[in-house]
């Protein structure tokens, strides 16, 4: 049987050239945190590229959301009395990679593919005076095991070698495979002082395998590195805090320029192609026949926005949120919805040809009418989801979840249903010819008076299915058998 997820990256294939023009845009290198200008104020550094703007905890997990940079007040000072504030780099490339089935995509938010925890210190002025990056502790054991070794970059970068100090192992700290590694490292120089510290051992009562039952014992263990860099340095006129981030609006502007500006959430009928609306939240947004060919709309939230008619023909709306939005009528042709949250959307009538929504959630969202063709839905959730009278001519469905959905009348010719869960669901008077159902779920299906003429069903679960008045000419069974 072919492997569902390479006639995946094969349709992808055809939709990156296609999109090629408008990702070509995004090739710029990102700034990162060793970009930063030290001592300037928070609204002058250029933070396009940092997101998600939250509480830190020390190096630790996300806090509070603050949603904009400006409201790093909200943030308890700590006992120096800098603030930290925690982000993510932006990781719209990375999420582009991912929707066109582009395998060995790096995580965004890692250094030397290691998954990190960043954050700013602030002081109460807004003046940005240090940052620190420490090592994940979440990250899959394995590969927090070589989290340790990414202290040898700030060394390397920091030139800390020869200011280093390895302290001794505490009561209970042991080492692995006879290695540990407890250093400290330290330097400043022109006012700017930088730590570093690298750990690599067990703490007590850690250790690989479980002295009771003999089970590894994931993760039980210390592997981290630490980077704190401050500056007791700041710009002159930095404390005025103008924000170059702030849209001047003449006094001709109209409603698309206050739209632009995040002055407001409805725009109907504007032309926005291209237009960078990442992260943007438009919870509500009239965006009625609006133009939106090309534009950026990752992690945006369109929850119960009106796109009714849009042009959303080349857009990434990956990881976004649009939730009981009305999207009647528009055009997705081409689009990246990876991993978007959609749930109980009105999809009806429209135009997802060829769009890319791996791993979608489209539960409960009505596509009744709408087309489909060559779009790519694996391990979408799609359940009590309704694909009435649709056409899903070579669509991919495969592993997805699919409980209950209805497909009656569909026309799926060559679609590719291989190892999904299409547990009651509906396929009544459809046309499934040629379509793949290989090791799929179709148990207490209805299918009845549906063509599967040439289809496959090799090792699929076709228990308490109706399939009276269905036809099967030429159909791969279950068994391996061909039937007449």
């Amino acid at each position: 049987m072919t492997n569902p997820a390479s006639q995946i990256m094969i349709a992808a294939g055809i939709a990156l050239v296609l999109l090629a023009p408008h990702m070509a845009s995004a090739q710029q290198r990102p700034q990162r945190i060793f970009d930063l200008r030290l001592g300037a104020h928070i609204d002058q550094l250029p933070l396009r590229d940092f997101v998600n703007p939250s509480c830190g905890n020390n190096g630790g997990p996300q806090g509070l959301p603050l949603g904009s940079f400006e409201r790093f007040r909200q943030c308890r000072p700590e006992p120096g009395g800098l603030r930290e504030v925690w982000f993510e780099y932006d990781d719209t490339a990375e999420y582009a990679a991912l929707a066109r089935r582009q395998p060995g995509r790096r995580r965004t938010t890692s250094l030397l593919d290691q998954p990190v925890v960043l954050s700013l210190l602030v002081n109460d002025d807004g003046l940005v005076l240090g940052y620190r990056i420490v090592t994940d502790t979440r990250a899959e054991a394995g590969q927090r095991l070589q989290a340790h070794q990414i202290a040898r970059h700030f060394k390397a970068r920091f030139r800390l070698d020869g200011h280093c100090t390895d302290l001794p192992p505490a009561e209970g700290q042991t080492a692995i495979d006879g290695e540990f590694i407890n250093e400290v490292c330290a330097i400043e120089t022109n006012g700017v002082h930088v730590k570093s510290d690298e750990r690599f051992y067990y703490r007590a009562g850690q250790q690989f395998y479980d002295p009771n039952s003999g089970v590894p014992m994931a993760n039980a263990f210390e592997s981290s590195a630490r980077l704190e860099v401050l500056t007791s340095r700041t710009e002159q006129g930095a404390s005025i805090g103008t924000s170059k981030n702030q849209t001047a609006l003449g006094p001709n502007s109209n409603g698309k320029d206050r739209f632009l500006a995040g002055l407001t959430a409805d725009c109907p009928g504007c032309d926005l192609v291209e237009a960078d609306l990442r992260y943007r939240d438009l919870t509500g947004a009239n965006l009625e026949n609006a133009n939106l060919e090309g534009a950026l709309l990752h992690r945006a939230n369109l929850t119960r926005a009106n796109l009714k008619g849009a042009n959303l023909t080349g857009a990434n709306l990956n990881r976004s949120t649009v939730s009981s939005a009305d999207l009647r009528g528009a055009s997705i042709v081409n689009a990246m919805l990876f991993q978007v949250d959609a749930q109980r959307a009105d999809i009806r009538n429209a135009d997802l040809s060829r769009s890319m929504m791996g791993r979608a959630n489209f539960s409960f969202v009505r596509f009744n009418q709408s087309r489909l063709d060559h779009a790519d839905l694996g391990e979408a959730r799609l359940s009590d989801a309704s694909f009435y009278g649709a056409s899903l001519k070579s669509t991919q469905f495969p592993q997805s979840t699919m409980w209950r959905t209805n497909l009656e009348k569909a026309v799926a010719v060559g679609g590719n249903f291989a190892e999904a869960r299409l547990r009651g669901a509906n396929l009544n008077q459809a046309d499934f010819r040629f379509a793949d159902f290989s090791s799929a779920d179709l148990s207490d299906c209805h299918m009845a008076s549906s063509d599967f003429s040439g289809a496959k069903f090799l090792s699929a679960d076709l228990t308490r299915a109706n399939i009276e008045g269905a036809r099967f000419s030429q159909a791969l069974m279950p068994d391996n058998t061909r039937s007449p």
